[in-house]
């Protein structure tokens, strides 16, 4: 998948600084065509703005005056910002389909509440591009990648997109989590949990080895983390392991099966979204990767 197109949430308060900075960062690794800018307020009629100044117009102009204080970079950029209203869900989704977007690159704010506006955790399972959520951060550099996998077809494309995003910089350390489950019922094959656990790790790690077989690592070394799941939350896990790795960023495909199959579609990816994070978090809606490699081809 080709990153041509991004919309970035703002919602003009002081958490926008890091959505800007972050961004600013990201782009000079994937080199999209098009940037647009949007801050959704819930009626322009009613805004209010100096004399003469239409609200929209105002708007964008308070945009512009924070994306030339913290993304220093963007003229590199065509740019386009848009000052909209009604609902933050009805809206970014519209714009979305309008703009025919490839990715939603959203904040969030220091008390852990979504912007822009009050965006609903459902959108992570509705928006049809992907997204990339920001946690409030300090510093933006990428050395330890995580991708949640079920080994499914999609799950292909997620650690594929981690490779090739590796390779726009360096040293960076890939890991490759699968988190399996004991099957309901398994006490009547007579086996202990302990055994039955030790043979759902034999076939995770063949099922490891069968998925990398089909990821060009152009070179990278990605290293399994097989985790039995037990009684904990799959997304917790997910954070667990990404705060053991020092983690700069979680991938994860927005589909998939086997263990994770319904909660990659649906209360998964909702759930990593909500949870208490501090990693960047990018949910891929496709099954094709994003084409790190062939944008910086184009410089």
């Amino acid at each position: 998948m080709n990153i041509n197109k991004i919309i970035i949430g703002l919602d003009m308060t002081p958490t926008d600084e890091t959505v800007l900075r972050y961004a600013a960062w990201f782009v000079k690794l994937i080199k999209p065509a098009k940037l647009y800018f949007i801050h959704i307020v819930p009626d322009l009629e009613t805004f209010p703005t100096p004399d003469k100044v239409s609200a929209d117009e105002w708007i964008e102009s308070q945009m512009q005056h924070k994306v030339k204080e913290h993304f220093v970079n963007y003229t590199d950029f065509e740019t386009e910002f848009i000052g909209d209203d009604g609902k933050v869900y009805d809206r970014i989704m519209h714009w979305v389909k309008v703009k025919k977007v490839d990715l939603l690159l959203i904040g969030k704010k220091p008390d852990q509440r979504p912007h822009p506006g009050v965006l609903p955790a459902t959108m992570v399972t509705e928006i049809p591009c992907s997204l990339l959520f920001v946690p409030y951060r300090q510093t933006y550099h990428l050395d330890n990648v995580i991708v949640s996998s079920d080994f499914s077809t999609k799950s292909i494309g997620a650690m594929q997109t981690a490779v090739d995003l590796a390779n726009t910089t360096s040293h960076v350390s890939l890991y490759c989590q699968y988190i399996y489950d004991l099957p309901s019922g398994y006490t009547t094959s007579g086996k202990s949990e302990v055994e039955y656990e030790q043979i759902m790790y034999e076939n995770a790690k063949q099922k490891y080895v069968e998925f990398i077989g089909n990821i060009d690592q152009k070179g990278q070394r990605i290293t399994p983390i097989l985790t039995y799941a037990e009684e904990e939350n799959a997304p917790d896990l997910v954070y667990e392991r990404a705060d053991e790795i020092h983690a700069d960023l979680i991938i994860a495909a927005g589909r998939g099966r086997t263990f994770l199959a319904n909660l990659l579609l649906k209360s998964f990816t909702k759930e990593l979204f909500e949870k208490n994070g501090h990693v960047p978090l990018l949910i891929l809606r496709t099954d094709k990767p994003m084409d790190w490699s062939e944008a910086i081809s184009k410089l």
